[in-house]
């Protein structure tokens, strides 16, 4: 099996050597169209620059809190992804002055196609650095181009940055003449909530609570007032076991003394008190003065009495001193009672209003406390926004002084001297490789179309039949010599074909 793979291997040799002048006459012409080709190939200039984004901004930290930041990263990267993008390629042909070139849609949309699959941009390390990197035959369009896809970066990025501040800006202006109004709404409401139930609203508390203070102050009130009526009729027992000492009086006193100068002096000192916290027309007040009046009466009364001569063993004699000090206390209790009844008159009025209004007040006081829980929100909310407008305008104000991203052009585009490419020494080698590749493949396939029988295994295999015998072929010295010049001429032609190679690929590489 082994030696019947051998001798097919041998025959095509042998069928590929005897043809060996079609595979260096297609060797030869594969490779001088395509060598003329490679030298004909235009000239590719490639024009690129490297720019570094900065993000680390000396104001970020100090700003922190005080400014609202984006995400300066996200926004380089999303703008690299969207660098090329229809809008963008337009503005870049436009600023390069590309679209000069055609005339129509059609021939500017392939312009733009051809624009996008020549042009690239890398990002080269972790660091933000990229590479903008463009060929094309005309240098200075390259470099052009390079530097329009450059500006619209640099200009795209920081234009973002501030057009999404401007356009922040203004929604939270609109936000806040909306929130403004709705916060005078809620004011009106609420005033005129207040004046319509103001008979029913306090300061302190809630309506239970008051209700429950002013039950309080009424019990404190009367348990005070049931002391000094303890206390008076105790002091009047005492009085009535004591025996007064009666002395005439020795010279006429120029303002008479009464009983009711002590009563009188005591409502006027709780008068002035009460002046102080109310109106005159609390019912305390107005109850202490009917009672001063009535008191004052009753003075002026004695006083004329005892002016006039009348006998009256309280103005005529003096008593003991103990006796004295028992009138002046009962005379201050008189007055406090009197002033305690006024309270506790005046405590449960309160407590009987409250009472009555068991049912109104706390329904007045759920809708106040609704139209406060809205107004407060609103007010929360505005507060909030104003908060964020004047971040907006700080974070404004701080990217006018110094943006957060910082472009810097390490290798700006120039335009090259010499060209660099296309590679015409590849070329020129895959040209010949191709050739050779030809010339093989095509001598081979003319071999299976018109073969020769050169062994006697191959005759056998193509007829079936069995062979007699072969007759061998006698090399004399005219064939023999015939023969190496056959392969000198092969060889030689071989040779030249690499030599023409070595040739160009000196040329190419100067």
């Amino acid at each position: 099996m082994l030696q019947e793979q051998l001798e097919i291997v041998l025959s095509y040799a042998r069928n590929l050597w005897s043809k060996r002048w079609w595979l260096a006459g297609i060797a030869w012409l594969v490779c001088s169209i395509g060598w003329i080709g490679v030298y004909n190939l235009p000239d590719e200039y490639d024009v690129s620059a490297r720019v570094y984004v900065d993000t680390r901004s000396l104001l970020k930290p100090l700003l922190r809190g005080l400014t609202v930041q984006g995400d300066s990263d996200q926004q380089i990267r999303l703008m690299e992804r969207t660098l090329f993008s229809r809008p963008n390629l337009e503005k870049i042909v436009r600023m390069a002055d590309l679209d000069l070139t055609v005339s129509d849609d059609s021939g500017f949309d392939e312009l733009i196609k051809e624009v996008k699959s020549s042009i690239s941009m890398r990002k080269d390390s972790k660091d933000n650095l990229y590479t903008i990197h463009y060929s094309d035959p005309d240098p200075e369009k390259a470099k052009r181009l390079v530097q329009a896809v450059l500006t619209t970066f640099v200009e795209n990025t920081i234009g973002e940055a501030k057009g999404d501040t401007v356009k922040a800006q203004r929604f939270i202006d609109k936000q806040i003449e909306e929130y403004e109004q709705r916060l005078k709404v809620s004011e009106n409401e609420l005033k005129a909530f207040k004046q319509k139930n103001v008979a029913f609203l306090s300061e302190s508390g809630g309506f239970y609570s008051r209700l429950k203070n002013e039950v309080g102050r009424l019990e404190s009130s009367k348990l005070e007032l049931a002391e000094a009526e303890q206390k008076r009729n105790t002091l009047l027992k005492e009085i009535e076991g004591e025996e007064p000492v009666f002395i005439p009086e020795l010279h006429e006193q120029e303002e008479p003394v009464t009983q009711y100068d002590a009563r009188i002096e005591n409502l006027t000192a709780q008068l002035d008190s009460l002046l102080l916290k109310y109106t005159d027309k609390h019912p305390n007040i107005v109850s202490i003065k009917r009672t001063l009046a009535d008191l004052e009466s009753k003075r002026e009364l004695e006083i004329s009495e005892s002016k006039a001569g009348a006998v009256s063993p309280e103005t005529a004699f003096t008593g003991s001193n103990y006796y004295q000090q028992l009138k002046l206390n009962l005379s201050q209790l008189e007055a406090s009672i009197s002033s305690l009844q006024v309270r506790v008159t005046n405590y449960q009025q309160r407590v009987d209003t409250l009472r009555g209004q068991v049912n109104t007040v706390p329904e007045v006081e759920a809708q106040l406390k609704s139209l406060n829980r809205d107004y407060d929100i609103v007010k929360k909310k505005h507060s909030e926004l104003l908060v964020r407008r004047e971040q907006a305008v700080l974070s404004q104000q701080a990217d006018q002084s110094s943006s957060e991203i910082k472009f810097r052009v390490i290798d700006p585009p120039r335009v090259p001297l010499q060209a660099t490419g296309p590679n015409r020494a590849l070329f020129a080698s895959i040209v010949l490789v191709v050739g050779l590749a030809a010339g093989t493949g095509l001598t081979f396939i003319a071999g299976l179309i018109m073969p020769t029988f050169n062994s006697a295994f191959m005759l056998t295999q193509a007829t079936g039949l069995q062979l007699l015998g072969t007759v061998s072929l006698v090399q004399n010295d005219v064939r023999t010599f015939e023969r190496k010049k056959q392969l000198v001429y092969f060889l030689s032609l071989i040779a030249l074909l690499l030599f023409v190679y070595v040739v160009q690929i000196g040329i190419f590489l100067k």
